[in-house]
């Protein structure tokens, strides 16, 4: 029997070729290599396989934004450039075919989660609790915590863009725009400073 994380990679891998439209249980369990009732003894319904792909997959990507976080030697908006990383390995230098599906599974999931709301906002609360503690640990570097969550603000009207058809990957200004926020990440605004402000998340 397949372990449950593989069950998990099968729906990302149905989603992120496919679309979340094409998301079945079936389908699943044709991409696992197992039988839908082997699928259904771990995920009673497509919603339950929704939370958890999405949650399995926000776990994925916070270990690698931790990973690179950590391996930054400027601690200026070194949050923020890891995740532009894990999102678009291009910034990195030398891409490796693994490092390029990542970057389109982190797009495809993204668009996914838009289309999960719209159905059902409740399937969001996965990556809704781990974006709050990433937003929580950029926040803990008063020196530029808001300034990282500007250029995250940023970076997810891009996705939206494309999303859109506003702009395409092969569009020079997609490449420029990318490269003009990995600047900003590591030059903060120089700011006075201002008392202590508590984000409350609703």
């Amino acid at each position: 029997m397949l372990a449950t994380a593989d069950l998990l990679d099968a729906a990302i891998r149905v989603v992120t070729r496919d679309g979340l439209g094409a998301l079945t249980l079936d389908g699943v369990a044709r991409e696992a290599g197992v039988s839908k009732g082997g699928l259904t003894h771990h995920f009673a319904t497509k919603d339950a396989l929704v939370t958890a792909m999405l949650e399995h997959f926000a776990q994925r990507l916070i270990r690698e934004v931790d990973r690179f976080a950590a391996d930054d030697p400027e601690v200026a908006g070194r949050r923020v450039r890891a995740m532009m990383k894990v999102g678009h390995p291009e910034l990195r230098g030398d891409v490796a075919p693994a490092d390029s599906k990542q970057a389109s599974e982190v797009q495809q999931l993204f668009y996914a989660a838009i289309a999960a709301a719209v159905v059902n906002p409740k399937l969001l609360e996965p990556l809704k609790q781990h974006a709050d503690g990433l937003r929580q640990r950029m926040l803990q570097q008063p020196s530029d915590g808001l300034w990282q969550i500007i250029i995250w603000l940023a970076l997810d009207g891009l996705m939206l863009w494309k999303l859109l058809g506003l702009i395409s990957q092969d569009d020079p200004m997609h490449g420029e725009v990318l490269q003009f926020l990995y600047g900003l990440s590591s030059r903060p605004p120089m700011t006075e400073p201002a008392e202590e402000v508590q984000y409350v998340r609703n």
